[in-house]
């Protein structure tokens, strides 16, 4: 279904199926990120990486509008 919203996107719905299937992923999905994505950092480096995404996301609001 075409997005009312925006000519360039697409509206989709999740069946019960896929719903459960992205609950049943999240545990694993969530370890990864935790393993590869923080765990490497220190605890000084994990504090700069919540600040610039922060930012990022100021950044997108900002120009949401």
């Amino acid at each position: 279904m075409a997005c009312a919203d925006d000519a360039r996107g697409s509206m989709v719905r999740l069946t019960e199926k896929g719903r459960q299937a992205i609950g049943a992923a999240a545990p694993k999905r969530a370890e990864y990120v935790r393993k590869f994505g923080f765990d490497p950092l220190k605890a000084d480096e994990t504090h700069l990486y919540g600040d610039l995404i922060d930012r990022i996301l100021d950044s997108i609001e900002r120009n949401a509008r």
